[in-house]
Formats: C-alpha cells, structure tokens, sequence
C-alpha cells in the first residue's frame, strides 16, 4: 500500500498543520509543520490501525513548529496515516500491535506494558515514554 502523500496534522479536533510522508527505500520520512497558539511543547503522533507512534517533539523553525523524522517501513503498519499532536505532559497508552514472526521493535519497553485485545488484534499496551 502507498502511504505517500500529504495529510492533515489535528490537535484537539482542529486542523494545526500538515504532514508529508514520502517513501525512502527502508524508511518512511515525515516532514510536518504547524502553527499552534501560544507558547506549547507539543509531540506529534501518527496514527495507523490501532498503532500510534510518537514521532517526537515539534521545535520552533519559521514562524511555526516543525519536525522530520524517518521511520522504518517495518514499524509502519497497513491503513491510512492519520497525525495528531499532544501536549508534552499528557499522558497517553499506545496499542501496538503483536505480529508473530516479526521482531517487536518496542522490547526495551515492556517491563510496565500489558497485553491487550483491540478490535480483534492481539498486541501491547505501552505507557508514554518519558
């Protein structure tokens, strides 16, 4: 499935920005870039299935916030992209799903996680990395 394109980046239901992912052999790369009101710290996330990935924490550059970060193809599962931003003290669980036969890129995390069934999937849930 081709993922590449530019998508809608939302922070509490209000479109704040864009992001666009281009494929790069192995890796995904995600350039976003938003306006936010006011002077927060916030991380973007992108959402696929019932997998959220924390991209990382947006800086100032040109007016606005901005990051780029490249993300294994591997880590990237099936489904249409969404990105949302949280403020950096929010607390959030992240469903990552269990693939047997595939390595599970979140190991060095699962000392506080719980498995959990989400919408028929087998997988993780996984604490904010602080």
């Amino acid at each position: 499935m081709d993922l590449e394109g530019t998508y809608a980046v939302h922070l509490n239901g209000e479109k704040v920005g864009t992001a666009i992912l281009s494929r790069c052999g192995l890796y995904y790369e995600v350039q976003s870039r938003c306006a936010v009101r006011g002077k927060q710290m916030v991380h973007l996330l992108m959402g696929i299935e019932s997998a959220v990935e924390d991209l990382g924490l947006l800086i100032p550059a040109n007016g606005g916030l901005e990051l780029k970060k490249r993300i294994p193809v591997r880590r990237i599962g099936e489904g249409k992209p969404s990105f949302f931003l949280r403020n950096r003290n929010e607390a959030v669980e992240y469903f990552v799903p269990v693939k047997p036969g595939e390595a599970f890129p979140y190991l060095h995390r699962l000392k506080d996680a719980a498995f959990a069934v989400h919408n028929g999937q087998t997988g993780v849930v996984l604490g904010s990395e602080k």
